[in-house]
Parts: structure tokens; sequence; C-alpha cells
């Protein structure tokens, strides 16, 4: 019985030693004929699941189909079962799904011109069966290849050529841009626009990217380690005018929608500029810097939308009045919403953003900012990491001598406490 039992376990540890070295090589290619695409997934020796158990997003079920004759792809569990052993599996996707980018992030940026960019990190497995043990994605040696026609170009992590790279799990949350829009190259990151985005917007955004891009590296006093990609996609039609974005993994993509776009630009432009200043923030606010603690988002979101009010009002996009009235009108929602909860249970994620800009207008006032985001750098650049958190903030007004007693009402303010004191420190720093 011994033997029998040291020789089972040897086999279990063989296995998930074996499984471990487990590599999977992706190749995604577009069929222009039928505007489809397909997603290959090479792996190194035998499998016998796939599990997307991790992308629980609607359009999977309208989108993804097998290719593979013995694999099963079971769309309720987000899951492919293969009737035998298997090294090779072919997803089909239709690519359709290009409107929105929401918060999962739209899987498709559908140019008009037939070029595209993909949102790779909706196609990652997160774990692999190999005979009777499920490997995790972090455990398997990864390489992605992206082909193009002969016409088309790939652009994506700063390469204009994938071809069998080897590629961390953060890597792939990002978008492969295919295709042959002019890239308007900056010594410092490059932009792809939609040939039929209206033109005054074109207009702002070549303008504002680079007036955005300098002016936080200015007053940050921090310079990016990359080179971001601005991806600005339009889709015309007679849909209700929308607009999303998000900053993923230093790019900034925007999706624009709906013909009304291409009217009223002057009373349209703080829109679009505002969206592009808050993405933009977050290249330094959660990609140069990051937040320790991921339930204080205030501090992330917030802090964007501070950046990109100041922003806009060092280019006078913005009046200083109407600033002043912005921050009136987000004070007396913030009061209104805390209702004595802490900022990271309230129910509105926008709320969250709220009162994370008074937040910060708040503490600038108490520290006597000399210029408008001093407020950041008082919290971030002292640290010994890129790492920062609400006890920084804490400590960011402690070292610039603020009332002690004010300190403590900031604290009780954030975790749920006396929010009528929000009313008193605004009067009393801002006069309003």
């Amino acid at each position: 019985m011994i033997k029998i039992i040291t020789l089972f376990c040897f086999l279990v540890t063989a296995l998930t030693v074996n499984a471990k070295n487990l590599e999977v090589d992706i190749t995604i290619s577009k069929n222009n004929a039928s505007s489809q695409w397909v997603i290959n997934y090479n792996f190194s020796e035998n499998i016998t699941a796939i599990s997307f158990e991790n992308t629980p997003y609607s359009f999977i079920k309208s989108d993804w189909s097998s290719r593979t004759d013995n694999a099963i792809l079971d769309l309720s569990s987000l899951q492919v079962n293969f009737n035998k052993d298997a090294r090779n599996f072919l997803l089909n996707l239709k690519g359709e799904n290009d409107q929105f980018i929401r918060g999962f992030y739209t899987p498709f940026l559908n140019f008009s011109d037939g070029s595209n960019a993909i949102y790779i990190g909706h196609y990652l497995p997160s774990k692999v069966k190999v005979g009777e043990v499920w490997v995790d994605i972090a455990d398997i040696t990864l390489a992605l290849t992206i082909t193009a026609s002969k016409s088309d170009n790939v652009l994506y992590a700063g390469l204009n050529e994938v071809k069998n790279l080897n590629i961390s799990i953060p890597s792939t949350r990002q978008y492969a841009y295919i295709g042959n829009l002019v890239n308007n190259t900056h010594e410092k990151f490059n932009i792809i626009l939609d040939p039929k985005l209206p033109s005054w917007i074109q207009t702002a955004y070549l303008k504002a990217i680079p007036e955005f891009y300098n002016y936080y590296e200015t007053t940050t006093l921090a310079k990016l380690s990359f080179s971001p990609l601005f991806i600005v996609n339009f889709k015309p039609g007679s849909m209700q005018p929308r607009l999303d974005g998000g900053a993923i993994n230093k790019q900034i993509a925007i999706n624009i929608v709906g013909d009304g776009w291409q009217q009223n630009p002057e009373s349209n432009l703080n829109n679009v500029l505002s969206l592009l200043a808050h993405e933009m923030a977050h290249l330094w606010n959660n990609q140069h810097w990051k937040l320790a603690n991921n339930t204080q988002i205030w501090m992330q979101e917030g802090g964007a939308n501070y950046f990109a009010r100041n922003a806009l009002l060092n280019f006078k996009y913005i009046s200083n009045e109407e600033y002043i009235e912005h921050f009136k009108k987000q004070a007396g929602k913030c009061i209104k919403a805390l209702n004595e909860q802490s900022v990271d249970k309230l129910q509105s994620r926008s709320d969250v953003y709220i009162c994370g800009e008074v937040f910060y207008q708040l503490s600038a006032s108490m520290i006597g900012a000399t210029n408008n985001l001093d407020i950041w750098n008082k919290i971030v650049n002292n640290q010994a990491t890129l790492n920062y958190s609400e006890n920084d903030f804490i400590q960011a007004l402690n070292k610039a001598n603020v009332n002690k007693i004010d300190i403590a009402a900031i604290e009780n303010i954030l975790y749920g406490i006396n929010k009528n004191e929000l009313s008193r420190l605004i009067e009393k720093y801002t006069g309003e």
C-alpha cells in the first residue's frame, strides 16, 4: 500500500510540474473578406479544457463560436471542453461589438476605413486543464502573434510588428491596432484618430493632447517611462450621441458615437476635453503611481477629475468663475451623498468621483497650494515608493501643519463620521 501511495504521489507531482511548464502560443488574425476574426490557441502539450471564467462579458454569447470539431464551447460557463485531448483550439469572433467602452472595454474599435483595434485581454484564458489538473494562466508561458494582411500594419505595446512576443498577463490588457491610419507621432506619444471623427474634435484633440500631457508632466514633476498610445474611434449613425473612454495599460482609448457630435462644437467642446483630460490623468495617478488600496477609489477617480478640471482651467477652456461654480455644485452633491457613510461605501460610483474631487480641492486650499496640483505632489512625491493611499493623503496635511482638529475632521468624513464637518471645512478654507 505504501508503494502504491508513493507512486500515486509521484505521478500527481510529475503531472503538476509538467503542467506548470505549459506554454501557449496565441495567434490573432482577421479574415478581411468576411470581417471575422480567429484566435488560434496552440498549446505545448495536450489539454482537456480551457476556462474563460474571468471574462464575464455578455457580448461573448453572441460573438464567440468554436471552430474546432472536438471542442464544445459552453457559453453559460465560458468553458471549452474537449472530447479528446488536444493541443489546438480555434475561436471564431464576429467583431461587431464596437459601440461603447464602458467598464469592461469594448471588444473592438472598428474604424471607418476598415481598420480595427482589438482588446487582447478578452481572449486570455483564466486557466487550462491538463489531464485532471487545472493550471492557472499565471503559471503558463504566453506568446502572442498578431497577423495582418499585406496592406495592414500592427501597433501593439509600442511595437509595429508582433510575432512570437513573450507577454505578461497585465500587458494583454490593452488594444492592438491593425490598419493603416496615419499615426500622428509625437516625441512622447502616438495618436490614431478615426478619419470620420468630426473635424472639430480632431482639431481639439490634436491641440489638447500635447497641452495636457506637458501640463501633467510638469505639474506632477513626473516623466512617464513609457510612450502612451491614444486611440479615438468614431461610429456615425442616428443613435443618441455618446462618448466613453478608458485608460488601459498605457493607452487612452476613446469611443465616440452618433451623428449629433457634428453639431454644436462650442457647447460640446468641454465634454470631449473633460473625458480626454480625465483619462490622461490616469497615466500618472494609475499607471505611473499606483493606488495601494483598491477600495480607496476616490483617490484615483476623484484625483483624475481634479487633474482634469485644473488642466481645463490652465488652458482657459473654462474660466476661473466656471471652475469655482463647478466646485460649489460638486461640494453640494458630495455633502448630500455622504449621509454618514464612508466614501468607499457610497452606492453611486459617480458620487465617489465627485467626493474625491471635492476632497482634493478642499485639501489644496487647506495646505495653501502654490499651484493647481500641489496637493498631489504633497501626497506622492515624498513617498519612498510609487504607491499612494489615504494615509499618505492625511500625512500630507500633517506635514503642511494644517490645524489638527481639521485633519481629524477630514479623517472622520472619510470614515463616515460627522458629515456636517465637510460644510464647515469648505466654508472655512474656500469661503464657499
